[in-house]
């Protein structure tokens, strides 16, 4: 085992690894223990969204199992808009996105989770995104109406009330706004023009919850154009207007003069900008990509491609706006090509292929545990045969109601357990039988 890890240190091409045994649970383990040993970014590249948020959920219980508490664990997903759509992605989507890309930026250790489709898109080059930001800190300066002209630029809405990413409300002194990346908006209160407090609060009872002492403000939307780039998507509309499409055209234009943007403007973002970038020209040369059964990847990519082109197809007689497709999508090729520089890891989870010796792949186990279904003293006589074996026991409950009447019965056998928080870490050494609250 300390071999496999230590191999990745020097990890050239790629090496396949059979995982046996293997579902959501023992993917996310094998995941945070390789997040561990790794030490710079780990990408993990998924065929379907839908399993990112379980994969999510199950990497962070896992990290925490490790001792490595402070490894992030983040999704970067796909826009959740159809290609060519009148609307927009979701601000929730755009604020995770937005965090993975800065977090793939700083190099830093932790895991990054990659749909397929999320992998295929092309994105504004990452430096814009810093380019944006603004930072501030209790006791600096600023101009109050500048700063307000700055959110206005950034994207951010004004309203009476901040409730949702993207929105700024201004009472007098007192400027609230709420930016994607952050799980609560921001209330900065000023003292003539020095930030005299910054705070978070929450969205529906508008109470302050805790003092901050810096913030990052990001644009609300993934795509904030400059004026000159404005006028080239202006020009490229007006250019791509058919008898079909002018009247949806006449529209967008007449969105853009007035508030500076349109619904599904995201969608048509290489009429706007003259360069485009990739995934894989944001993360660092220390990444680590490991793709999860590359044939339902490849399967996942093929499908998009065909899926794109066909929406591309029948765009025009819908009223909607489209371009040709490889301006804002990879090709399949182009991304297999891609992956081919960097070292990787390939996880498999059924049988080898004919052609495949058990020599070409580094086999990994995970066992199932056969169900108990209430059976309390068989699990105890487990549970005692793992002690007697130096195992270390991590017991996950789905909720704190549950976790509690396990620790009592585990008590009643002379088992004594500590609930410990979430994020904690679970192996510290104090405890070889230890239960969580989670979902596995």
């Amino acid at each position: 085992m300390n071999e496999f890890f230590s191999s990745l240190r020097d990890l050239d091409g790629v090496k396949r690894v059979h995982l046996r045994g293997a579902n959501d649970a023992s993917t996310a383990w094998w995941l945070a223990r390789i997040a561990r040993e790794h030490g710079g970014p780990v990408i993990f590249v998924e065929a379907d969204q839908r399993r990112l948020e379980v994969l999510k959920t199950n990497v962070k219980l896992f990290i925490g199992a490790s001792g490595a508490r402070n490894l992030p664990v983040l999704a970067f997903p796909a826009w959740d808009v159809y290609p060519f759509s009148r609307l927009s992605p979701s601000s929730e989507i755009v604020g995770e996105r937005m965090s993975a890309l800065r977090f793939l930026r700083s190099g830093e250790g932790g895991v990054v989770l990659v749909s397929a489709s999320a992998m295929a898109t092309r994105m504004p080059p990452p430096e814009r995104l810093n380019a944006a930001m603004i930072h501030l800190r209790e006791g600096m300066e600023i101009e109050r109406d500048l700063f307000i002209g700055s959110l206005e630029s950034l994207m951010y809405h004004r309203r009476s009330v901040v409730e949702s990413p993207g929105e700024y409300a201004v009472r007098g002194g007192i400027l609230d706004f709420f930016s994607p990346q952050h799980a609560y908006p921001t209330r900065l209160e000023l003292r003539g023009d020095e930030i005299d407090s910054l705070r978070n609060f929450h969205p529906q009872t508008q109470r302050n919850l805790d003092t901050l002492q810096n913030v990052d403000v990001f644009p609300s939307k993934e795509f904030v154009f400059s004026p000159e780039e404005m006028e080239r998507g202006r020009r490229a509309l007006m250019e791509a207007a058919t008898p079909d499409t002018s009247e949806r055209v006449e529209r967008l234009l007449e969105y853009l003069d007035a508030d500076g943007h349109f619904s599904g403007m995201e969608g048509l973002a290489p009429m706007f900008l003259s360069d485009m970038t990739t995934l894989f020209d944001v993360a660092p040369g220390s990444a680590l990509w490991i793709v999860n059964e590359a044939e339902n990847f490849d399967e996942a990519l093929e499908k998009l491609w065909d899926d794109v082109n066909e929406e591309a197809r029948l765009a025009p007689e819908r009223g909607l706006v489209s371009f040709a497709p490889e301006r804002l999508w990879l090709a399949p090729e182009e991304i297999r090509e891609e992956l081919s520089i960097w070292p990787r890891l390939e996880f498999h989870s059924l049988g080898l292929d004919a052609e495949d010796s058990e020599e070409d792949f580094e086999d990994l186990r995970a066992e199932s545990i056969n169900p108990f279904r209430g059976r309390v003293e068989a699990f105890m006589g487990q549970l005692r045969a793992w002690r007697r074996e130096d195992e270390s026991v991590v017991i996950v409950a789905q909720e704190k109601t549950l976790a509690l009447r396990i620790q009592a019965l585990l008590r009643e056998h002379e088992v004594g357990v500590e609930i410990l928080a979430r994020g904690a870490s679970l192996m510290d050494g104090r405890h070889d039988v230890v239960l969580v609250e989670g979902k596995l």
